[in-house]
């Protein structure tokens, strides 16, 4: 019986084993490229969204640009509401909500909420609630933007943040959302 102990090494074997090596190489470095390039726009996406939420909640206890912004616009014509950005804010050191600028955002929301986003600085859809702190009859209950909740949202951010609105603490929650996953946008 003859031995062949050289064969195992043939060219035909050294040469799967270089074609084999080569194709799980490329197939790692796939893999790692792609996994990289979705992590990075996850993360993109989804601090966009933290700053612009947190922008927001800053902002929005501001008196807005001009001041009086509520006067200088028709709230039912878009076209007149350029160059403003709507604060609540009554004045700049305080956070007392004026009602007037309050209920002109909701006039605005309702008349066109596609537009009220570039007057309130976000990309993504938004929902302002105002609450106050007491359940009487007299409260205050007000719901700006569009609901996330019968939309279909798949992230949403929340900040809170406490004012005062005619004589009454309010609790401000202000959501920033989208039913999109962010990591495919």
């Amino acid at each position: 019986m003859e031995k062949f102990k050289g064969q195992f090494w043939s060219f035909d074997v050294v040469f799967a084993v270089i074609i084999f090596s080569f194709a799980i190489t490329i197939l790692a470095f796939t893999w790692f490229s792609i996994s990289s390039q979705l992590s990075l726009e996850y993360s993109n996406s989804t601090g966009i969204m933290q700053q612009q939420l947190q922008s927001l909640s800053q902002s929005i206890l501001s008196p807005g640009v001009p001041t009086y912004w509520q006067g200088s616009i028709n709230t039912t014509n878009s076209l007149t509401w350029g160059g403003i950005y709507a604060g609540l804010a009554q004045n700049q050191s305080s956070v007392v909500l004026s009602p007037s600028k309050v209920y002109a955002l909701l006039s605005m929301s309702n008349e066109n909420y596609q537009a009220t986003k570039q007057v309130l600085g976000v990309g993504y859809d938004y929902y302002i609630t105002i609450k106050s702190n007491t359940n009487t009859a007299s409260g205050i209950n007000i719901s700006i933007g569009s609901s996330p909740f019968n939309k279909g949202a798949l992230t949403i951010y929340v900040a809170n943040r406490n004012a005062v609105m005619n004589g009454m603490p309010v609790n401000m929650r202000l959501i920033l959302w989208t039913n999109t996953t962010l990591a495919a946008s």
